[in-house]
């Protein structure tokens, strides 16, 4: 397994000379890693000298000083494919909503009567997607901007051709009310927490919500497989679902026979194999 931090950087215009030096350093030595300039993203293995130096110096600045954002990649091999049991969906094709919608307002509410009380609200999705048509163009699998995965109708079919449920889908509408895509919602949970060691986190004081810590081992570079125990195998259906996350988001897992199927018909699906724990 091969680790790979996709990271954007950028300076405000007001920040400090301390700033601006480190960000300098970052531009002068990252410019073999750029993947996309117009976004200012760049794909940086974790094990060279560059990352563990600068790019850890950029993450200490407070977002006011140096706005960055960053998402780890792992790369595996053929023999991890074949030995996984399950596949964690990972598409990368962004699709983003209408600019005079905001998600927060339009899609989602927080978990509880109180829960704006909480120093993080926590937003739950409510309602539908709406996102423009063009959005969709060409695209299969898709990362949503306001979070979450979907599928092209092509996609929903075959999914629902192998065993998939209806009920495992929420169709995200354009403003004129057309099925853009679907949005991928399992239904079957899957619990994870355990076998992957995720912590236990008590989202809200005061409807109770409780989310795990998925990134454990994330800030040292420790990334770690990830498993299911033979309770959640034996649970398995085509599309599942993790607990909750500290983000209130949930892991989309996919079974063998989804992903042989998918990945035989559509060359650029993105997903992560998930493996058997042996007791």
């Amino acid at each position: 397994m091969e680790l790979f931090s996709r990271i954007y950087v950028d300076l405000p215009k007001k920040t400090n000379q301390r700033a601006k030096k480190i960000y300098e350093e970052f531009i002068n030595g990252s410019q073999a890693y750029l993947i996309d300039k117009g976004m200012q993203l760049y794909r940086i293995p974790m094990d060279t000298p560059f990352y563990q130096d600068v790019v850890t110096k950029i993450k200490t600045f407070p977002e006011e000083e140096i706005d960055w954002y960053e998402q780890f990649e792992r790369t595996y091999s053929k023999q991890d494919y074949k030995e996984a049991v399950a596949y964690r969906i990972w598409f990368t094709s962004m699709a983003f909503g209408y600019e005079s919608d905001d998600e927060m307002d339009c899609f989602a509410s927080p978990c509880c009567e109180k829960g704006k009380e909480n120093e993080r609200v926590n937003y739950i999705q409510n309602k539908p997607y709406r996102m423009p048509q063009k959005e969709f163009v060409k695209r299969k699998f898709i990362f949503l901007e306001m979070g979450g995965y979907a599928v092209a109708k092509e996609v929903y079919e075959d999914l629902l051709e192998i065993g998939a449920l209806e009920e495992d889908f929420t169709p995200i509408y354009t403003k004129r009310g057309e099925i853009a895509a679907y949005q991928l919602t399992p239904v079957n949970e899957l619990s994870m927490h355990e076998v992957n060691q995720w912590k236990e986190i008590k989202l809200c004081e005061h409807c109770g919500l409780v989310g795990y810590d998925i990134t454990v081992g994330y800030e040292l570079g420790e990334f770690r497989n990830v498993y299911l125990d033979q309770a959640a195998y034996s649970n398995l259906k085509v599309l599942n679902k993790s607990e909750m996350d500290q983000f209130c988001d949930r892991e989309i897992i996919i079974n063998k026979e989804a992903y042989e199927y998918l990945s035989s018909k559509y060359k650029r699906m993105n997903v992560e194999p998930v493996f058997l724990k042996k007791e």
